[in-house]
């Protein structure tokens, strides 16, 4: 490909140009003759600034003023930067030009860092042509590793009345106006947006700060009590000498203490936190000033409030140190932690973390504020410090009231949040219903988009790859065929991302359903089911009798991409398809998107991603760990599974041969179940022999729920501690089917050979599910986008061809789900840390 630009008085190139545009050539093009140019494009990088390389040989008109660029990626810095430059004159004629880049960070580190000063808020900084220089739709800035899409303000706050508000930012230099907005949940429901504006002095730069429904007080915790040293320490604990450390998987740690982590946001300047280097001085002059009971220690650069959060939280340090010595379920648990809004953190074992961190902008802790009051499971992830996949269970903490009573409006001051081993939810399933260990049945446990979190083939040793962002379209097509029939238990949803340009279409399911939903569709009875909320949480029990050789249905499911089947239409019930994208078409050059995607939400961002403290292996391999499990002393599968860093292996090297003795052994000697499999982490040990290790009849699920709300008192009993410490200083929905009831019971399900003339099964029927109910949450908005994500060059999708052959999975395709954790290709993959 090349671009040109020449002024020539070859007639063959006039006539070329005018015939390709279409235009009249114009005769003065070419009266000042000038020395052209011609540039080959060979590839994609730095295509803006090779493009408008021809264009210099015109007489463009220079600015005297100093002009501002948008931000662009700094491949030296390896950070967002902005241009600051200037023409220099010398008698009206240019001799050059003068600038210099600045760290994004350190300009809008207010602008970041305003997070928990008022509830439901967030802010935002655009120039005065609308493109956006920081936004939370957008990666954020301290950790973003690519070039941003310029986008418009009113694409990305594009509700009702927005553009009057953004046309009075644009004329008055600072302002207040409120936009009411309806929710979309019920029709009489509304909204209070409140602007608040400010023009930066001398620069075209407007910043912005927006509350919901502003009318609210931040919420601040207030203790009389300060932690003492023995109670926490810093999460740095190579610069702790006389502490005693120990190995918890592959991270570097201590039981004897809780780890205190200050994300940059606890600090005045989250740019000189993260600029410089982390001393010992810096570690002491931390760990005194919070534990100062004296108050004269001068403060080393901490938000207020910071000192208050850091005692309130490290109260429920005993709990923990006491719930980790029980081995009837601590031997399934990772780690416990806890996270105020400000991003003071609090992890046991106490663990060293990456200071680009932040405890707020991950997962687990957004899926919580989504639903306030309820136990929230994430869908399964590679944990960081290397116990493979680890499911996490959250749960939101109130200000304390003598009642405690709390609704979904009352302000959150922290989230508290437990990492189980993937296993453990299985192990779970199968203990309290042995239906789901029978041939042809299934049991799964699924979120409220329907991501799985438990599923059989997530714990078969099949090689296939890893369980993240696993759909039920992926696992169980036929089940989601059916489902798509129940219009109020699920819909489509869609929302633009504009940090890849794209559409994104995903599901969301009734988390409010208070019956048991069973086959609608006459016919489909090669798959018969049952599904029930699991009330209280985000999630879902499925039961699956699979009756039939060959599977008739699939979910079209790309293995090259994420490319929609067809993206011109989404029927709620046409056909299933798996969560996917389609291209948002937007005009450059008037900033208006085409058609329908106008009115379409805007995707909030994926959570950040987290990197491991690296720590050198020598040093590792010579401690003793903080918890030894003693895999090889497990003689049973089910003493073995889901036991922290313990593996039942059962296939020998090749993932073929089953082995004649299985047997229990340490994860990176036989992950997944395969002797001698790599694991994620690059740390397996091969080349071993496996003989070196040797020397339904109406079935209750409430066991089900009631493992999973084991779950949550782990989070529970902490809470009544922390709340026991802790003071101010003032003392269901049902679900409408359009079938009638029937008679159906989980019995049914048993592998009992179904009728040829079966007759239409209905959809519902009652649960016999008994659970504390917990307030349902808000509809909050669960977007969440992954900027790390690009189709591959020439990559065309198969449109689901992939998913029809019978029994096999899409897990063997390299696909990318957004919508849960985000990946950034360029980032290794070793390394990779979540919490």
């Amino acid at each position: 490909m090349t671009i040109g630009l020449s002024c020539t008085r070859k007639t063959s190139f006039k006539i070329w140009l005018t015939r390709t545009t279409s235009s009249t050539f114009p005769a003065s093009f070419c009266e000042k003759q000038k020395k052209g140019m011609m540039v080959a494009v060979n590839t994609t990088q730095n295509l803006g600034s090779v493009v408008g390389n021809p264009f210099r040989v015109l007489n463009l008109s220079i600015s005297k003023r100093i002009v501002y660029s948008l931000p662009h990626w700094d491949p030296v810095g390896k950070c967002l930067v902005l241009s600051v430059t200037i023409a220099c004159f010398r008698d009206d004629r240019v001799i050059g030009v003068v600038g210099f880049d600045i760290h994004l960070t350190d300009i809008a580190e207010d602008l970041i860092s305003y997070v928990g000063v008022v509830p439901r808020s967030y802010g935002f900084l655009v120039d005065v042509d609308g493109y956006v220089i920081v936004h939370p739709t957008f990666a954020r800035v301290g950790v973003a590793t690519e070039q941003p899409v310029h986008t418009h303000i009113v694409q990305l706050e594009n509700r009702s009345g927005f553009q009057s508000v953004w046309e009075k930012m644009q004329r008055m230099d600072s302002g207040k106006d409120i936009l009411v907005v309806s929710t979309g949940n019920r029709s009489e429901a509304v909204e209070r947006m409140s602007f608040f504006w400010k023009r930066v002095e001398d620069t075209p730069y407007i910043v912005c700060t927006v509350v919901e429904n502003g009318n609210e007080e931040g919420k601040v915790l207030k203790t009389n009590e300060v932690a003492t040293p023995s109670d926490v320490v810093y999460h740095r604990l190579d610069m702790v000498q006389e502490l005693k450390k120990c190995r918890h998987m592959k991270q570097l740690a201590t039981s004897k203490a809780a780890a205190l982590f200050l994300a940059s946001s606890c600090f005045y300047s989250p740019f000189e936190f993260l600029s410089q280097k982390e001393t010992r001085r810096n570690v002491q002059g931390y760990m005194a000033y919070i534990s100062d009971n004296t108050k004269l220690i001068a403060n080393p650069g901490l938000k207020s409030n910071v000192r208050n959060d850091v005692a309130a939280l490290v109260n429920i340090v005993s709990e923990w140190k006491r719930q980790f010595l029980d081995g009837s379920i601590g031997q399934y648990i990772v780690r416990r932690y806890v996270a105020t809004p400000r991003g003071v953190f609090l992890v046991y074992p106490g663990t060293m973390m990456d200071k680009r961190y932040d405890p707020t902008k991950r997962h687990w802790y957004l899926r919580a504020l989504e639903y306030p009051g309820q136990v929230v499971l994430t869908t399964p992830y590679l944990d960081f410090g290397g116990a493979g996949y680890i499911v996490t269970v959250s749960h939101t903490i109130y200000e304390g009231k003598s009642a405690a009573l709390h609704g979904a409006s009352d302000a959150i001051v922290a989230v508290m949040g437990v990492d189980f081993t993937l296993g453990y939810f299985y192990k779970l399933l199968l203990e309290s219903m042995p239906v789901c260990a029978r041939d042809r049945m299934a049991c799964f446990i699924m979120d409220d988009m329907g991501y799985l979190i438990a599923h059989p083939g997530f714990v078969e040793p099949n090689g296939k790859g890893p369980v993240e962002q696993q759909h039920i379209t992926h696992k169980e097509p036929l089940v989601a065929n059916d489902v798509l029939n129940h219009k109020e238990f699920v819909r489509k949803k869609l929302c633009n991302s504009f940090s890849d340009r794209t559409v994104q279409r995903f599901y969301k399911f009734n988390t409010s359903l208070d019956v048991t939903l069973t086959n609608l569709v006459h016919g489909e009875h090669c798959s018969r089911y049952h599904i029930l909320a699991i009330k209280g949480t985000n999630t879902f029990l499925g039961i699956v009798n699979q009756t039939c050789d060959m599977v008739t249905a699939f979910c079209p499911c790309s293995m090259v991409d994420r490319l929609c089947l067809n993206c011109h239409r989404m029927e709620q019930s046409e056909w299933c398809e798996c969560p996917c994208e389609c291209p948002l078409d937007v005009d450059l050059c008037t900033n208006k998107l085409s058609g329908d995607q106008q009115f379409y939400p805007s995707c909030l961002h994926a959570p950040d991603d987290v990197y491991s403290f690296g720590v050198d292996s020598p040093l590792l391999e010579s401690l003793p760990f903080c918890t030894d499990t003693k895999c090889p002393l497990r003689t049973t599968e089910s003493d073995c599974f889901g036991v922290l860093g313990c593996e039942w292996c059962q296939l020998e090297m090749n993932g073929r041969i089953p082995l004649a003795h299985p047997f229990c052994v340490e994860q990176r000697r036989c992950f997944g179940g395969i002797l001698g499999a790599r694991t994620p982490y690059a740390d397996e040990i091969v080349g071993l022999q496996s003989e070196e290790y040797l020397g339904m009849k109406n079935t209750p699920v409430g066991p089900v729920a009631g493992g999973i709300m084991g779950c949550f008192l782990v989070l529970a009993v902490a809470v009544y501690c922390y709340r026991h410490h802790v003071h101010r200083s003032h003392m269901h929905h049902h679900y409408v089917s359009t079938v009638p009831d029937n008679q159906m019971r989980i019995s049914q399900l048993d592998e009992n050979e179904e009728q040829d003339n079966c007759k239409e099964a209905n959809a519902v029927g009652q649960s016999n599910l008994v659970m504390a109910a917990f307030e349902n949450a808000p509809d909050i908005s669960p977007y969440r986008i992954s900027t790390g994500y690009r189709r591959p060059a020439g990559g065309d999708s198969d449109h689901g061809y992939s998913t029809m052959t019978p029994h096999e999975d899409s897990e063997h395709a390299p696909y990318v789900e957004p919508l849960l954790l985000g990946r950034d290709k360029c980032r290794p993959e070793i390394g990779r840390a979540h919490v």
